[in-house]
């Protein structure tokens, strides 16, 4: 689990989060049958373009580790929008930038044990 877990009503009402790390994200609530082709649902649940924020992507009881794809933390029914693959590719993206800014001391990585060195030249063990 992540610090925070996205909700298919805050896609489907295009929620915006000040910390976004994918913007404008945008794909139907399409969760399939378990039992054979096609859709579990009859009536398709549309989505407006939502963000996805940098904090469902930081794990809560692991250090040093962000994670992507359909391993961010999310309702049942929100996966069903943002696992496609296009969304996918856009986390993976956002997430490598991340561990980048983390690394050269630009950006915090909650429970990375990690702190800002003055000047943001680098990173040390806090």
């Amino acid at each position: 689990m992540e610090e925070y877990t996205v909700t298919a009503e805050e896609l489907a009402a295009g929620k915006r989060f000040s910390d976004v790390a994918v913007h404008k994200a945008e794909f139907i609530v399409d969760i399939h049958n378990p039992e054979g082709a096609g859709q579990a649902e009859e009536r398709i649940q549309y989505v407006m373009p939502y963000d996805l924020p940098y904090r469902c992507f930081v794990p809560l009881k692991v250090e040093n580790l962000l994670t992507a794809g359909r391993c961010i933390s999310g309702t049942h029914r929100a996966h069903a929008s943002y696992r496609v693959m296009s969304i996918c590719m856009a986390m993976g993206e956002a997430v490598g930038m991340a561990a980048a800014l983390c690394v050269q001391g630009r950006l915090y990585a909650p429970h990375s044990g990690c702190e800002k060195t003055s000047g943001g030249a680098g990173i040390k063990r806090k």
